[in-house]
């Protein structure tokens, strides 16, 4: 199995071509599927912890993480 087929297996969501994967302790691991090693780690208020993108595909990813979070099951705490 391939990284990107990891990738995808793990993703609750798969929007744009980005893949989102929730952490834990709430954050998303949000991952360009079509440009390898490009990544984000985004809070749930949407704010940038550690990325390895340039500013504008973080905005990208970001907009698509809002897309996919209705998509995404609620988890209760």
């Amino acid at each position: 199995m391939t990284d990107i087929d990891k990738i995808a297996e793990a993703a609750e969501v798969i929007i744009g071509g980005y893949a989102v994967i929730s952490d834990e302790d709430g954050n998303f691991c949000v991952v360009n599927m079509n440009r390898d090693g490009h990544a984000c780690l985004v809070s749930p208020d949407y704010e940038i912890i550690q990325s390895s993108m340039d500013e504008i595909e973080e905005e990208i990813a970001k907009d698509q993480l809002r897309k996919a979070r209705k998509y995404m099951e609620v988890k209760d705490a």
